[in-house]
């Protein structure tokens, strides 16, 4: 496991519930931090592209989705001659296409680079509705409605790619502006098929008003995705890559995005097949399943059906589509709001299970009162309920799952929870006009919901709290929990309820970046670049190792190269190759390089002594330390000198008042063993750090 998802568990385990520690700061603090003029131009850039083009995208993939309820009202099932069990069948099977592709969707989007798969998918999404509106019978809309979902599946991806490009304390609010636009599209379809309706009719154009809706939202579809292909980033780490400067963003940009990336990703992160089996193993990842089931029904159910159930009121076809534009208008309301307000308490969970509560109200209310001021009161509190728990849900989870595969699985089984409950949501609103089937199940689920909200909060505090425990135990004793110091996984530190106290591995972008070239062979043996990129050094400093120890300012630290085995097996691009580990794990015999930057020792305070099994290479670069040894000799090192540390006890002092910065290539040893007496001398650590 990478020493950043060590860090990354430290972050997501304590933000299950919001509350941890002032050590631990690193975007998901409750306070919020004073931003750099940098920061603020590189938030206002995202501001203003980003977020603007995934909430259209957003917005004209709902309205299209859920063109169809606003087209059965306009006569779609009348036209094609379909029972109202043909009907249902239509909005089955776009849930059906959506789970089919959702796993293969969120994992390969990365890939695939998020501008052309969303690009693409909504293009394809245009082309599909538009085929719709020339439909002539019940199965083409069928099949279409089949394709629709697949593509779905893309765009939903949409959810992850904007939790990568802001930190926990800013993606509640972006994510609501670009959710709100769902409630939006609700809005404008009602609009739009009111106007069409009207105007459009069929003896003044000789085509039915549904088609039209089809068409025109259909061709909306596909402007929206030409300008997502051609103008959406891709991920910050994705550019970096590629060395230049983005139409967007300037290189220091980009690097700066790359550092509020990296502080809760690994960047560059591949698939890894494992996570798809601790998705399984994760309590959590079930509690926010049953929570995203409950939500997904309810969109989908309001999508489908609110129209048919707003009729059912007592007004005409007409009016019916203007009343479908009042509960989404209360739904983009709330859904700012709470957006809003959980990022500024950066709490998640009691706005979620209050959304949840609010929902079951307005399902009572639809169940026992029948009078038209009531029911349309209550199908507001449905709206607004469920699309505000749609984008808690979806935040909630991305900021409580570490690695980009984990996430996307647990994501994707989210999903498919959800969309499994949507597709009994069409085939359960079978009773009209009091729906009352319906109402029942939905308002089950919503409870079920509640449970399992404040479940995943009580089992994440518990964790929490012994977490913290533990932490203080070995804090105390200045010790490193034995989990730590063999590097065990996220999931084993997670399993086992234990405290991550190595360090906050925060990003110091106060320090020099390094440029990393690195070389390497592709699949004919030709020499290659591998890696041309910007590295910013870290902090893995333990917290109360850095509080109470020989350091004032941070420790930083970036990993230049790593080997797993010595000698060193060079076998494809990047075997070898592991950009943020800075420890070594159990029982491995690989090769570090890396550069240290030394802060200034404070007077008085001594160094640590420590020895390590390893032969140390080492060469000053800018500055100047000291050496000292056990028995108190100690050597001064400017710019320009070199050693060679042969396992001997030593501590390192910085007496300037800057920064010094050194490389050392460090390889594993035998243990150190004194010839004349064959004793072998013990490994003494650094409390917290390791070799």
């Amino acid at each position: 496991m990478e020493k950043q998802d060590i860090q990354s568990s430290e972050i997501s385990i304590a933000d299950h519930i919001e509350e941890i520690s002032v050590t631990q700061e690193i975007a998901c603090s409750g306070r919020h931090t004073e931003k750099s003029k940098a920061e603020r131009k590189l938030l206002l850039k995202a501001d203003l592209v980003i977020l603007p083009i995934c909430s259209v995208v957003w917005w004209v993939t709902y309205l299209d989705r859920n063109s169809i309820g606003n087209a059965r009202i306009m006569g779609v099932q009348k036209d094609l001659h379909m029972t109202d069990d043909q009907f249902y069948n239509c909005l089955t099977m776009f849930f059906v296409g959506y789970i089919v592709f959702l796993v293969p969707a969120n994992v390969t989007s990365r890939i695939f680079k998020p501008n052309r798969s969303v690009g693409v998918a909504v293009i394809y999404f245009g082309v599909i509705l538009c085929c719709m509106g020339v439909a002539t019978n019940y199965a083409t809309i069928l099949a279409l409605r089949l394709l629709l979902g697949c593509g779905q599946a893309y765009v939903q991806f949409l959810t992850i790619y904007i939790s990568l490009w802001y930190k926990r304390d800013e993606v509640a609010f972006r994510t609501a502006i670009f959710f709100s636009c769902s409630t939006i599209s609700g809005s404008f379809s009602g609009l739009i098929a009111y106007g069409i309706q009207k105007y459009l009719t069929f003896a003044k154009t000789g085509r039915a008003p549904w088609s039209w809706l089809f068409i025109i939202e259909g061709c909306v579809a596909i402007g929206i995705g030409i300008i997502a292909f051609v103008l959406l980033p891709r991920l910050p780490d994705d550019l970096q890559k590629s060395g230049k400067n983005h139409w967007l963003f300037t290189k220091e940009e980009i690097d700066l995005a790359v550092v509020r990336f990296a502080s809760y990703n690994s960047a560059h992160e591949k698939v890894k097949p494992a996570q798809f089996l601790e998705v399984i193993k994760d309590p959590k990842s079930w509690l926010f399943a049953f929570s995203q089931g409950a939500c997904v029904m309810g969109v989908s159910v309001v999508g489908s059906f609110l129209p048919s159930f707003i009729s059912t009121f007592g007004f005409s076809p007409i009016q019916t589509q203007l009343f479908s534009v009042i509960p989404y208008a209360c739904a983009f309301s709330t859904v700012l709001g709470s957006g809003f307000l959980s990022d500024r308490l950066n709490r998640k969970m009691p706005f979620l299970l209050g959304s949840f509560i609010v929902g079951c109200i307005g399902f009572i209310l639809l169940l026992a009162v029948h009078n038209k001021p009531v029911d349309i009161f209550a199908t507001c509190l449905i709206t607004a309920s469920c699309y505000t728990c749609i984008l808690l849900v979806p935040v909630w989870l991305n900021i409580n799952t570490v690695g980009f595969t984990k996430r996307g699985t647990t994501w994707a089984l989210a999903e498919i929870f959800g969309l499994t409950w949507s597709i009994m949501g069409t085939r359960i609103y079978n009773t009209p006009p009091l729906y009352i089937k319906g109402h029942a199940v939905v308002l089950s689920l919503n409870f079920l919901a509640c449970f399992a909200v404040f479940t995943a909060y009580i089992y994440m505090r518990r964790m929490n709290k012994e977490k913290e425990r533990l932490e203080t135990e070995y804090a105390n004793r200045g010790e490193v929990h034995p989990d730590i110091a063999n590097n065990n996984s996220l999931e084993e530190v997670e399993k086992e309820c234990i405290s991550v106290t190595f360090g906050t591995m925060e990003p110091l972008p106060e320090l020099p970046t390094i440029r990393r070239l690195v070389t390497g062979h592709n699949k004919e043996g030709k020499a290659i670049f591998d890696f041309d990129e910007v590295l910013v050094p870290v902090n893995p400093a333990p917290a109360h190792a850095s509080q109470t120890g020989s350091l004032s300012l941070p420790l930083g630290v970036t990993l230049i190269h790593r080997t797993r085995n010595y000698p060193v097996k060079i076998q494809g691009s990047t075997e070898e190759l592991t950009v943020d580990n800075l420890q070594r794990n159990q029982g491995e015999k690989g090769i570090v390089c890396q550069i240290v930057d030394l802060p200034p020792t404070p007077k008085g305070t001594p160094g640590f002594l420590h020895r390590n099994q390893s032969l140390d290479y080492g060469v000053v670069l800018k500055g100047s330390m000291k050496i000292i040894l056990d028995d108190g000799v100690e050597h001064t090192l400017n710019e320009g000198d070199v050693y060679v540390q042969k396992g001997t006890i030593h501590a390192w002092r910085n007496i300037t008042s800057e920064y010094c910065r050194f490389l050392t290539v460090v390889i594993p040893s035998e243990k150190v063993e004194v010839k004349e007496t064959g004793e072998f001398l013990e490994v003494s650590k650094v409390p917290g750090l390791s070799d």
